[in-house]
């Protein structure tokens, strides 16, 4: 049953089952004969650790932005904004942990422990900017041992800094940036570091082991100033695969991946926008492209139940009475009717 109109259209259907650990095999027809296709390799699991916005850093804006500009590169990042999320059975679920955030205190005894423990059996840590004054107000020497300094002081100012180490493969081909940020000075500096980058004599960014596990830091990162630059994203993702043991472990291409191509589309005009005409349109993928590109949480596991190729432009879905989906398609996205559109 289908309803058209000029402004919008409603088709009833079933879109995509999620569910935690299992499939119902029954919901999807195989073929006798087929044979299981092979398992496609693993995307990298993140556990971005933020906190509330505090000051400028604001790290549930930076894990949006992160998430949008890594998720196509086979990168499943997932937030958390409190130590709570420092637990043994939690970080078994990540490749990698990335901390940016305003945390000063943890219970050593069994948060610090689990993120220590983490680190020695071969967890990524991807350690940035403020990541270096963490847990300050806790008696949590292991954890400046880890990082390989302590936050000390900043000034701030616009500045590029130079990269020391050009073959090492976080900065191998990477050019750098100029942007403004903190320029930080870090204090209890460790001995087992590579140093990366340097600010001036002021070590910038560097990598470290801890047992099995490696660690990434860098002094980037203030605000959007910094973490808007795509050179930022590029330098996190390195930093990323690299923790990740990439030269070992097979973990799921970009290359493998669909291409998200835009194209102009008509826009209503609105002076009043502050970023600019808003008319590129993503181009419309198959749903296996779609399926793709899904960032779900660990654990859980989505595959296509059923689709309705003439639902190209969904705003909103609802379930009926009768167990039926029904989803609204608009032409355009609802805008505001003024007197200038």
């Amino acid at each position: 049953m289908t309803h058209h109109s000029k402004a919008a259209r409603f088709v009833p259907l079933a879109l995509l089952v999620l569910c935690a650990g299992f499939v119902i095999q029954s919901f999807i027809p195989v073929s006798h004969g087929e044979e299981k296709q092979a398992e496609a390799p693993p995307r990298i699991e993140v556990l971005f650790l933020g906190s509330k916005n505090l000051f400028n850093h604001d790290p549930p804006t930076r894990f949006r932005v992160l998430r949008e500009a890594l998720g196509p590169k086979a990168v499943n990042i997932t937030y958390a904004n409190t130590v709570e999320a420092l637990t043994k059975e939690n970080l078994a679920q990540y490749d990698v942990l990335l901390i940016f955030a305003n945390l000063y205190e943890l219970d050593v005894k069994t948060q610090g422990q689990a993120l220590l423990d983490f680190a020695r059996k071969g967890g990524g840590c991807v350690l940035l900017h403020c990541a270096a004054a963490c847990f300050r107000d806790s008696d949590f020497p292991e954890y400046v041992d880890l990082l390989g300094a302590q936050f000390k002081s900043h000034g701030k100012g616009v500045f590029r800094a130079r990269i020391v180490n050009q073959d090492h493969p976080v900065m191998k081909g990477w050019k750098g940036f100029e942007c403004w940020d903190e320029t930080y000075e870090h204090k209890r500096h460790g001995k087992d570091r590579i140093i990366l980058q340097k600010r001036d004599d002021e070590p910038w960014s560097w990598v470290k082991t801890y047992g099995k596990g490696r660690v990434f830091y860098t002094a980037s990162g203030h605000d959007h100033r910094c973490w808007d630059l795509p050179e930022y994203h590029d330098l996190i993702h390195r930093a990323i695969r690299w923790t990740a043991h990439d030269d070992k472990v097979s973990w799921l291409s970009p290359q493998h991946l669909p291409t998200l191509r835009y194209r102009r589309a008509a826009a209503p005009k609105d002076p009043k926008n502050p970023v600019g005409p808003l008319n590129q349109i993503q181009n419309p993928l198959t749903p296996s492209e779609s399926l793709k590109l899904a960032q779900i949480p660990p654990g859980f596991e989505i595959r296509l139940f059923a689709a309705e190729p003439q639902v190209v432009n969904p705003i909103a879905i609802n379930w009926d009475q009768q167990g039926r989906l029904w989803v609204v398609e608009a032409f355009d996205y609802p805008h505001k009717v003024g007197s200038e559109t």
